[in-house]
């Protein structure tokens, strides 16, 4: 399932240098809260997180504030093309205002091109 998180226990053990202290479920809350929503995978096919704009919003909002919170000046932030699509290039009313650009160049640059599969970018953020 490419939407779906695989379970902690086989992630530590795939990523052994990774520190996973901070993920509190052993498998994907996310993946439940919408198979409840819109059933099985295999019979809905449809996009489900994608349509949820208030969800995203909030995710979006708690992974910056995260970020902004680590004492770290580099991290690596590992997703789905999609979330992060939806971060930067906002097509939902909802996630207007999540991201604000310093300025045309930085604004062309995150949304003239999709985020391609294993696509590395480096983004620099502040927290009003």
């Amino acid at each position: 399932l490419c939407d779906s998180r695989r379970p902690l226990p086989i992630l530590r053990s795939e990523f052994p240098a990774v520190n996973f202290d901070s993920v509190q479920h052993d498998d994907d809350p996310l993946w439940y809260k919408y198979q409840v929503e819109y059933g099985n995978h295999l019979k809905f096919d449809g996009m489900r997180e994608s349509t949820d704009g208030m969800h995203l919003y909030r995710r979006a909002r708690e992974a910056w504030t995260m970020l902004s919170q680590r004492p770290e000046r580099n991290v690596v932030v590992v997703g789905h093309s999609a979330f992060f699509m939806h971060m930067f290039q906002p097509y939902l009313d909802e996630m207007m205002g999540v991201v604000e650009y310093a300025d045309d160049e930085v604004r062309a640059l995150m949304m003239d091109a999709g985020f391609g599969n294993c696509e590395l970018k480096s983004v620099a953020f502040e927290i009003p």
